[in-house]
């Protein structure tokens, strides 16, 4: 009996054995015939999967960066998905002759450095799929400069590994001339003392810290200049900062306009409160100075919602102007005393560049949006309207007629505000609209402004300023999307009428949707002795427009 259960006992542990060792065989066999065909799946995906860089065209955005838009056709006989994914590689040499590569990630938003997005489309969210036959528009963006005459090229991978590549020509944008803001010393490594001189020398910032840089007088980062009445001919300090290039071996020959980029905030930040920082730039000889340019960096709300750093931007007009060798070129940055507060400059970090171009380009925009009368083209005088229509078609009165009759004035009478948003007196502000949008509104980044205007009567070395705000209409109520104001101490420079200005609204990323409306609000900022201005649109020759990015 006992040998007879010991033999079950044997027999029960082999059969046991043996059917452990089939399943195992079986669930490899399994798992291996599963891999084979995954394996197999991959491989006829790939085959299938097929993709080709149709265009490359670089062109420069502010803050002397480089965008890249590129076309990209899906060539094969499969439809892509996750595209999101995908692994996007640029190959280029910098101004100093380095060889770089870049991997751009990924990104919903605004383009920042290194980032590669599809303008107006968002896989994510929306689970697009990339089918055959379809071509995607890619803009991706990088610091530059580039080396001028040199190509780079990009190369996109899809998810499952399938990859080309195409030239891009930098010819475009290698030649940009754009000044940074140091501390000394540049990278930053810690806090430091005030110092009345800086550099504008080292090349694009690389450190992500924001130190101190006037310790001796606060525990703020960044630099605080108090405000001041006194132009360029204060000398105190504490009000006004100063930076140069070094002794230039080669005259610097600059023609068109000049771009000036700060990140700055109020200090105490007020939710609200005017901002006004002016940008004087100048050619330094060693013992004297030739004025060359001025501008102020202005904004009705400086702070709009942010408790931090804001950039804003402003442009130094048509300047023609060579620099001779021998010389140094130099920018003094002072804040206003009709700033409502203080206000502290950041700068010398990646991520507050602060900066000047001498070679600005104004960024191709992907739609325009002008603004029009009612009737338009216009015909004849009118009375003022509450409400005047907004769209993509182009200007094309020949007479400026009178906007706002009785007022005897030509295009429309804007009365002075210190109210922004929250002024209602009728001729004190215009709105323009759009239709009901039948599709989404998509803004993401740089949004211009083109706009004619002159001071009332076009009299002579008077201060002017005006401030837009673009906001999304329900139907009912306003969301808010972004606002941009200018300011210049003599509006005229000279001219006896209107005279074009640009306001720049930088990083804008908004959608409005379909069946909203896009709407502009316009109002005469009463800053200094800025007061009533007169602004034209509506004709081929005062064409104000706003482009979008």
């Amino acid at each position: 009996m006992g040998s007879a259960a010991a033999t079950l006992l044997i027999l029960a542990v082999l059969f046991t054995s043996a059917f452990i060792m089939f399943q195992t065989k079986l669930h490899g066999d399994v798992v291996a015939g599963g891999a084979v065909r995954e394996s197999a799946l991959m491989h006829q995906q790939r085959a299938a999967t097929s993709i080709s860089i149709e265009s490359t065209e670089a062109y420069s955005v502010f803050r002397c960066d480089t965008t890249v838009r590129t076309e990209i056709k899906n060539t094969g006989a499969t439809r892509i998905e996750h595209f999101e994914l995908m692994d996007i590689f640029t190959w280029y040499t910098a101004d100093s002759g380095e060889q770089l590569i870049e991997r751009l990630n990924y990104t919903e938003g605004n383009l920042q450095k290194d980032e590669w997005a599809i303008p107006g489309l968002d896989p994510l969210s929306f689970g697009a799929v990339w089918d055959p036959g379809e071509t995607v528009s890619i803009s991706w963006r990088f610091l530059r400069p580039q080396k001028e005459g040199t190509s780079g090229y990009i190369t996109v991978v899809t998810p499952n590994g399938v990859s080309d590549s195409a030239y891009v020509d930098f010819t475009d944008v290698a030649n940009s001339d754009c000044r940074f803001l140091h501390n000394d010393p540049t990278p930053p490594i810690e806090d430091t003392a005030s110092q009345p001189l800086l550099s504008m020398e080292g090349g694009i910032p690389t450190t992500t810290t924001l130190f101190n840089y006037d310790n001796d007088r606060d525990a703020d980062p960044g630099l605080t200049l108090i405000r001041s009445q006194n132009g360029l001919t204060e000398t105190l300090t504490t009000k006004y900062q100063v930076w140069r290039t070094g002794v230039l071996e080669t005259p610097i020959v600059i023609n068109g306009d000049v771009l000036v980029d700060l990140y700055a905030a109020l200090n105490p930040v007020v939710q609200g409160d005017l901002g006004v920082l002016v940008a004087y730039l100048r050619d330094y000889e060693g013992a004297s100075y030739t004025e060359i340019g001025e501008s102020a960096v202005f904004a009705r709300d400086w702070q709009s919602g942010s408790s931090g750093f804001v950039e804003r931007m402003a442009l130094i007009k048509n300047v023609s102007y060579t620099i001779p060798a021998g010389h140094q070129l130099e920018i003094r940055l002072q804040v206003d005393a009709a700033s409502h507060q203080e206000m502290t400059v950041a700068y010398d970090t990646q991520q507050q560049s602060s900066l000047i171009d001498l070679f600005y380009r104004p960024p191709t925009a992907s739609a325009l949006f002008y603004l029009h009368n009612n009737p338009t083209p216009p015909v004849a005088d009118t009375s003022r309207q509450a409400i005047l229509p907004l769209d993509e078609t182009a200007a094309t009165g020949s007479v400026l007629y009178h906007y706002g009759t009785p007022n005897n004035n030509p295009g429309l009478l804007l009365k002075g505000t210190d109210q922004g948003l929250a002024e209602t007196i009728f001729d004190k502000f215009q709105v323009w609209q759009t239709s009901v949008l039948a599709e989404d509104l998509v803004v993401q980044g740089d949004v211009l402004v083109d706009l004619w205007a002159g001071i009332r009567g076009f009299q002579a070395d008077q201060s002017g300023a005006l401030t837009i705000f673009l906001r999304d209409f329900d139907g009912s109520s306003y969301t808010e999307i972004a606002n941009g104001s200018i300011f210049a101490e003599d509006w005229q420079q000279g001219s006896g009428t209107f005279v074009p200005q640009t306001i720049i609204i930088p990083d804008v990323d908004y959608t409005v949707p379909a069946g909203h409306q896009l709407e502009a609000r316009v109002i005469a900022d009463t800053i200094k002795s800025s007061k009533d201005m007169w602004l034209a649109y509506d004709t081929t020759l005062y064409p104000t427009v706003i482009k979008l990015p």
